[in-house]
């Protein structure tokens, strides 16, 4: 996703036990890829698809953010722009980007 004034910034990543469950749909301001935001305390969201099909009664309890500058970071499991650490909560949509989103845009 792009932030305000050029900068990219990567897709957020919540990370999950990749066993059972992935994030998909990842949004911020209800967009997916958004090229910019205007909101300082963008809001996050995603759905969850199941790894099996056949799975059911499966639900989040706990999620973690991570935001970063580069594809290289993240798939690392590095949030060098931002880290929520590990959240207890089902919640998927709403979830506000805590770090003051203007300092990680570049002139």
């Amino acid at each position: 996703m792009n932030g305000k004034k050029g900068r990219t910034m990567y897709p957020v990543k919540p990370t999950l036990n990749p066993c059972c469950l992935r994030p998909v749909g990842l949004r911020c301001e209800y967009r997916e890829n958004p090229v910019g935001i205007d909101e300082m305390s963008p809001r996050l969201s995603w759905r969850l698809e199941a790894n099996d099909p056949a799975a059911r009664g499966l639900r989040q309890k706990t999620y973690q953010v991570l935001v970063a500058s580069s594809r290289e970071a993240l798939d690392q499991d590095r949030g060098d722009l931002w880290d929520s650490a590990v959240v207890r909560s089902d919640q998927m949509s709403g979830v506000i980007y805590a770090e003051p989103f203007a300092m990680h845009v570049t002139p």
